[in-house]
């Protein structure tokens, strides 16, 4: 019985034999899926690209506006009041400042 077995495991090993590797129906199905879920990934990334920039420019704003108010009452005697006055003053960051005068909607909005 044993060598029966035996006998008919061999000659199925020889008939099939297992082969290593994916077919070509494997890769194409993985690609597929890939590739459907860079297409669902991608358009969010983005989007969430521009609500951080939207939400970034409307805390300059409300950093802008509220040194603004502060130099003001320092400085009574003048009626407009740029970027460049508020760093001069210590009161925003280089890096504000060139942001401010760098985005003309943001300027647009505080004026």
């Amino acid at each position: 019985m044993k060598q029966v077995l035996k006998k008919k495991w061999m000659l199925l090993k020889q008939r099939s034999p297992l082969k290593a590797g994916f077919t070509l129906v494997e890769m194409l199905i993985v690609l597929f899926v890939v590739s459907l879920l860079l297409l669902l990934i991608i358009p969010n990334v983005s989007k969430q690209k521009d609500t951080i920039e939207s939400q970034g420019d409307r805390a300059l704003i409300k950093v802008y506006e509220a040194q603004r108010e502060i130099y003001l009452l320092d400085n009574a005697q003048q009626n407009s009041v740029t970027p460049d006055d508020l760093l001069e003053a210590d009161l925003i960051t280089k890096e504000q400042a060139e942001a401010m005068n760098n985005n003309e909607t943001i300027m647009a909005q505080t004026q």
